[in-house]
């Protein structure tokens, strides 16, 4: 369970998805076909992005719309 506050859907999704992006340029094959799942796993890396999804058990996704999440 997340023990933090609720925060905006816009904000949640935002962190997550620079998470995940910092797991694709540490783990992801130059030619994106191949993932280093060894590295992976095990990783600090992984178990950051793990903890911080746990935040969506309260974020209220109707909010979101394509139009406010920042890409």
């Amino acid at each position: 369970m997340w023990p933090k506050p609720a925060r905006k859907a816009s904000v949640v999704a935002e962190e997550l998805r620079e998470r995940i992006l910092k797991l694709y340029d540490r783990f992801l094959s130059a030619d994106g076909k191949a993932v280093d799942y060894e590295g992976l796993s095990p990783g600090p890396f992984f178990d950051e992005y793990i903890d911080a999804s746990a935040e969506l058990q309260l974020v209220e996704v109707l909010d979101l719309s394509r139009y406010n999440i920042i890409v």
